[in-house]
């Protein structure tokens, strides 16, 4: 009678939480406040973070997800937003980092004025005889 109590109360358990952790830099140095964000084919699996000071941020999914599903997308202001696969996802907060090298910082171009309005034609008017 114990061992079924046992097995029905660790049944209710929820799976343990996974972790991808992920490391952005830029040129070599670590980039804060980037977006992480992680697309597992399942909304309710999916997170997103910024990174820390240290370009640093992880990741928690609070039930079991499939890393060969999860797509990761790094943006940061002024860098090109990239994609990575062939995640590690684990179950310990201390797993090995997804490093993630967004490159060189672009200078980004000003918007450019917008288009003068142009002058468009009135409908014609109808007079109404009276």
């Amino acid at each position: 009678m114990r061992s079924l109590l046992l097995l029905v109360l660790l049944g209710g358990c929820p799976p343990p939480s996974q972790y991808l952790i992920t490391d952005v830099t830029a040129a070599g140095a670590p980039v804060a406040d980037a977006l992480v964000a992680a697309e597992c084919g399942n909304p309710a699996r999916d997170a997103a973070l910024r990174t820390d000071q240290d370009g640093r941020a992880r990741l928690t999914f609070r039930s079991r997800v499939d890393a060969s599903k999860c797509t990761v997308t790094v943006a940061k202001s002024g860098f090109p937003t990239l994609e990575a696969i062939n995640l590690s996802i684990c179950s310990t907060p201390a797993c090995p980092a997804t490093h993630v090298e967004l490159g060189e910082l672009r200078e980004v171009e000003p918007v450019s004025e917008l288009p003068v309005p142009r002058d468009y034609a009135e409908p014609p008017r109808m007079e109404v005889a009276r």
